[in-house]
């Protein structure tokens, strides 16, 4: 599996206990993330990330990460790296869940209750928020061999883990197509977290630009780029454990949506491409 970078955070000692501590005292802590197979330890983490995207979303979440976990030959979870340079300490064995990547087939004859559930979810949601032509391109999508490519992490941890995760996921997959473990998909659906800020009337390039859109996985943004078409909605209504912070009094707040991207199946080199030069 991919090992990525080393990422560099910044956390102040005791910040809770200390909120005027002064700059120069918070210590730097370096962290390595890499990408494993999911085993079974990963269950409640990655339930709580598939929480955390799909919210109050009618689907057996227990089921659906045994499912991930179950297709273990394809996708990754991001981990912390042991480091395996401090030889007088005890290996990392925390089971902690920062981020996973993988492909989970929609095929209409799986037999798994979650698929079914996720299926009628996107029926739901293009019913709700769609257009009719996307409402037909769902129905197509589902018609057809489709998978939800899922990409879902902590916040803060930073986008440059996704390149080696979807390159990794790459070659997964051709390898499990010469296996004939998997057949070639028509479409990806990827469900993606965005964020919109109301722009104060000084800050508009004009009337209809007034607001500001934020990527909770940055990268995600060059992947719509890729997109044959998508549809978003607000999930202000309901609870959104991904994003979260101190917000000053005078911050416009940042409205939680849901962007549904539907991706052509033939376009997973165009993706890494894309978010390798995001962010080289």
């Amino acid at each position: 599996m991919p090992r990525a970078a080393k990422q560099r955070a910044t956390e102040p000692p005791g910040a809770d206990s200390h909120p005027d501590m002064d700059a120069e005292d918070i210590q730097e802590i370096q962290v390595d993330f890499e990408g494993r197979t999911p085993q079974d330890s990963d269950f409640h983490g990655i339930k709580m990330l598939l929480q955390q995207l799909l919210l109050k979303a009618h689907i057996n979440l227990s089921e659906f990460s045994n499912l991930i976990i179950g297709n273990n030959y394809i996708g990754s979870v991001i981990k912390q790296s042991d480091d395996m340079d401090e030889v007088d300490e005890e290996p990392d064995t925390s089971d902690d869940v920062f981020g996973i990547t993988t492909l989970v087939p929609l095929d209409q004859k799986q037999t798994v209750g979650c698929v079914h559930q996720l299926r009628q979810l996107l029926t739901d949601f293009a019913e709700d928020h769609a257009n009719d032509q996307m409402k037909k391109l769902i129905q197509r999508v589902l018609n057809s061999n489709s998978a939800l490519l899922l990409n879902e992490r902590l916040v803060n941890i930073p986008a440059q883990i996704s390149a080696p995760l979807f390159e990794s996921l790459r070659e997964e997959l051709h390898k499990a197509l010469d296996r004939r473990i998997m057949t070639q998909f028509d479409y990806f659906v990827m469900i993606c977290k965005i964020y919109k800020q109301e722009l104060p009337k000084n800050q508009r390039a004009n009337k209809n630009d007034n607001t500001t859109l934020l990527w909770s996985n940055s990268e995600e943004e060059v992947v719509c780029a890729e997109a044959v078409d998508f549809f978003e909605f607000s999930v202000q209504t309901e609870s959104d454990l991904g994003f979260t912070g101190d917000w000053l009094e005078e911050d416009n707040t940042m409205m939680p949506f849901r962007r549904v991207l539907i991706i052509d199946g033939k376009k997973m080199d165009n993706i890494v491409n894309a978010i390798k030069s995001h962010v080289s």
